[in-house]
């Protein structure tokens, strides 16, 4: 798979499994998608990307990514907290996040709806989960899809 500069990733994957995260890239890049996919292994490690900071410090901020696939189940930093986190900056409160997670609870579901994702998808991602992962990449990138703001 083809490395990507810091600006160019219009996929963000947010996933501390490196199988999950295999998986996960395989099938974006089955679709096309993996030379403009970047994996990040942890909360912090995906906030200092979006923000600029650490190792990202000299990314442009304005060159975010369209779509964010984000696990709920992160060490250290919870996918909830990573949410909450860039629901609070003008720059990127309106990239739309894909929840990933181990979690088939209602209850998660619905705080993860509420605070703000586009679709929940659990894993082990199945044919199918992929297949709605995709079908929402493509939706979002519709020319006439307009996100919130």
């Amino acid at each position: 798979m083809k490395t990507i500069s810091d600006n160019d990733a219009e996929i963000l994957l947010v996933e501390d499994s490196p199988l999950d995260a295999k998986i996960m890239l395989l099938q974006l890049e089955k679709a096309g998608y993996a030379e403009r996919t970047l994996w990040v292994k942890s909360g912090e490690e995906a906030i200092d990307y979006l923000l600029g900071m650490g190792n990202y410090a000299m990314r442009n901020r304005q060159m975010n990514p369209k779509v964010i696939f984000l696990d709920l189940f992160l060490p250290e930093m919870s996918g909830f907290e990573v949410l909450q986190l860039l629901k609070m900056y003008d720059w990127t409160k309106s990239i739309p996040i894909i929840m990933l997670t181990n979690s088939a609870e209602e209850t998660d579901m619905m705080d993860s709806f509420a605070k703000g994702v586009v679709s929940y998808i659990v894993k082990p991602l199945s044919q199918e989960g992929l297949a709605r992962a995709l079908a929402e990449l493509e939706r979002l990138w519709q020319p006439d899809h307009h996100l919130p703001v």
